[in-house]
């Protein structure tokens, strides 16, 4: 049985609008409206960035973290565009 997600992959914002499966069967990453919109236009830097800027809303980023998260956020993305990547 699959978990309901309860937020988006990217920002952590809690409504959610779009569904992007994978390859792997039951596995699917989830976007609210506005990584969605950043995702559909491949507006890949935008949605790092708003990405770092929904983690900061749950903690904020320490100056000496700021490197280590942005490199985390950019490798997220780059994960999903792989998996995205293999469907499209």
């Amino acid at each position: 049985m699959q978990r309901q997600p309860s937020c988006c992959d990217f920002c952590g914002f809690p409504k959610l609008s779009q569904h992007y499966p994978t390859e792997t069967e039951g596995i699917s990453w989830h976007a609210c409206p506005e990584c969605a919109r950043l995702i559909d236009t491949e507006d890949w830097n935008r949605l790092i960035e708003r990405g770092l800027a929904g983690r900061a809303q749950i903690r904020p980023i320490l100056d000496n973290e700021e490197l280590v998260v942005r490199a985390q956020m950019q490798q997220l993305v780059e994960n999903f565009r792989k998996v995205r990547r293999a469907l499209v």
